[in-house]
C-alpha cells in the first residue's frame, strides 16, 4: 500500500518536521498545529496600488441613497462610486488650489446662485442644432 505524503514526516527537511518527529508528534496533529499557525500569521501585505479598505459612517437616508446610486451607475459596486467620489474631491481640490494660487477670490453664497442661474439660463436657451442639409 503507498504511503500519503503527510505520513512519511522523515522525507521533508524543516525544522517543525523534524522536532515534531522527535517528540513523536503525529502527522495530522503536525498538520493541524502548523495550518492553524499559518492561518493566524498576518496576511501578505497588498502590492503598491491596490485597494485599501475604510469605514464610514453615514445616517440612514445617506446610505440609501448612496447605495441607490452605485446600483444605477456602477452596477452596485459601492467601491467605483466612491472611487468616482474621490475624483470628483481631486478635482475640487485642484481648482481650489488654482483659485488660491491665482488669488481669486471665493464666490459668495448669491454669486455663487446668480451664476448658476446664468449658466441654467444659458443652457435651457441654446437651440439644439439637427444635422446640416441631407446628403445626396
Amino acid at each position: 500500500m503507498r504511503e500519503k505524503p503527510m505520513d512519511r514526516l522523515g522525507d521533508i527537511d524543516a525544522p517543525q518536521v523534524r522536532n515534531a518527529s522527535a517528540e513523536g508528534e503525529t502527522p495530522a496533529k503536525l498538520c493541524a498545529r502548523l495550518c492553524y499557525t499559518l492561518s493566524m500569521k498576518r496576511k501578505k501585505n497588498r502590492r503598491s496600488g491596490a485597494t485599501e479598505t475604510f469605514s464610514v459612517s453615514v445616517d440612514a437616508k445617506t446610505k440609501r441613497a448612496l447605495r441607490a446610486l452605485a446600483d444605477k451607475e456602477f452596477g452596485g459596486n459601492l467601491s467605483a462610486l466612491v472611487t468616482d467620489l474621490a475624483e470628483e474631491a481631486r478635482r475640487r481640490l485642484a481648482a481650489g488650489a488654482y483659485l488660491s494660487r491665482h488669488r481669486i477670490p471665493s464666490l459668495t453664497p448669491d454669486q455663487a446662485a446668480e451664476l448658476e442661474g446664468e449658466i441654467a439660463r444659458e443652457v435651457a436657451g441654446a437651440k439644439h442644432r439637427g444635422r446640416g442639409g441631407k446628403a445626396a
